[in-house]
């Protein structure tokens, strides 16, 4: 899937892919119409990006930032993308409405209207940039400099870096108020700022660095109820910015039959998310075929929330686990035995000895692997 949308992107569409497509890989008439009309959030190639490059984290597989589909598209996106679209960092407010409309151009059509939508937000007349769209930036810009760093490229990670941080700087100075103590969420094209949803992506691109400003967005997204799209976002932002019991909530509330839009997508894949990330801290690291996880407890959840408040508790300790790429060679297992669970190793014994790291990789034998013996199965001759 990601595939298709990473090939379908187009000089001709001004380098946006296609916004829907069918099970067929063509676009949705709902949403296109031709190459010069068409439906399209603005915000959407970062997250392609992004969620391309966690994929590749998740599964090792690299072919996710590699397989020429997505080198095209990464360049695209975070080069000729900007340009035609006037995303500049010094240019996000002076910006036209619409720099690529076709001619003639028909406020009445749709596809005229949103050809390049400059936020997720589509109920706001007259905007000319939404807040999310500048988070999406950010994280694009360093979703890329992560790229290139993984591919060796030292400079590149650096200059990309250094424009994901221009971003941040824009998103600071121009868009916190501090007589509401919040961010503004829209800009219209009359110059006037305004409010409305958004706020989610600034926490899910991770691109706030103020805490307090952090602390002031998270109060602000638990006193609203927002519709079920923006709340599958939020259990695994909770968790992860340290509000477990406001975490756990919110996936009870989505997980409720009664809870309405409960059947969208969204929110079964946002309440396993909170669970596995969230509340398992479970996250890998790329390159290396290694998770760390934590396991964030409350008071809700029984007498483990002690894990939670004392960093010295065995629970409260992030731990990596190696991702094995294949069973132990016999030989280095005398015993056959059946491992079921990957090395695991507190960050206290971090890094291994390097005796203990081949040992690890080679034959994980139960008194390296400080697991519970329990996890180990010696099949019944």
């Amino acid at each position: 899937m990601l595939t298709l949308f990473a090939r379908n992107i187009s000089k001709s569409k001004d380098w946006c892919s296609y916004w829907e497509m069918n099970k067929h890989g063509q676009p949705a008439p709902e949403d296109y119409r031709s190459d010069k009309e068409f439906w399209y959030n603005l915000n959407a190639n970062f997250d392609v990006l992004s969620a391309a490059w966690r994929l590749a984290a998740w599964t090792g597989d690299s072919s996710y930032y590699m397989a020429p589909a997505f080198r095209a598209f990464g360049r695209a996106s975070v080069g000729p993308y900007i340009r035609s679209w006037v995303l500049q960092p010094d240019a996000l407010l002076t910006r036209p409405a619409h720099p690529n409309a076709p001619v003639p151009y028909n406020d009445q059509d749709a596809f005229d209207r949103c050809r390049g939508l400059p936020s997720y937000s589509e109920g706001i007349p007259n905007m000319k940039l939404g807040v999310d769209l500048i988070a999406a930036l950010y994280r694009g810009m360093m979703t890329w400099s992560d790229i290139q760093r993984r591919q060796g490229n030292a400079s590149s990670a650096s200059e990309f870096a250094r424009r994901a941080e221009q971003y941040r700087v824009r998103l600071e100075k121009d868009w916190w108020s501090d007589s509401l103590g919040r961010y503004f969420t829209w800009y219209s094209n009359d110059g006037q700022f305004g409010i409305s949803e958004g706020e989610t992506f600034l926490l899910w691109f991770d691109a706030l660095h103020d805490t307090a400003h952090v602390r002031r967005t998270i109060d602000h997204l638990a006193s609203v109820r927002w519709n079920v799209e923006n709340t599958s976002y939020l259990p695994y932002i909770f968790y992860r910015e340290g509000f477990p019991d406001t975490a756990r909530r919110t996936i009870l509330y989505l997980a409720d039959p009664s809870t309405g839009r409960r059947e969208y997508p969204e929110v079964s894949f946002g309440v396993v998310q909170g669970i596995v990330l969230g509340l398992m801290g479970v996250d890998p690291l790329p390159g290396t075929r290694t998770v760390t996880t934590l396991h964030r407890v409350t008071a809700a959840h029984g007498p483990a929330h002690t894990a939670a408040k004392d960093p010295a508790h065995p629970r409260a300790l992030r731990t990596r686990c190696f991702l094995a790429r294949r069973p132990p060679h016999p030989r280095h297992n005398p015993h056959n035995q059946t491992y079921r669970y990957p090395p695991i190793l507190p960050l206290q014994h971090w890094p291994p000895p390097h005796h203990l790291a081949r040992h690890l990789h080679r034959n994980p034998h139960p008194r390296h692997r400080r697991l519970p013996h329990r996890h180990l199965k010696t099949p019944k001759r």
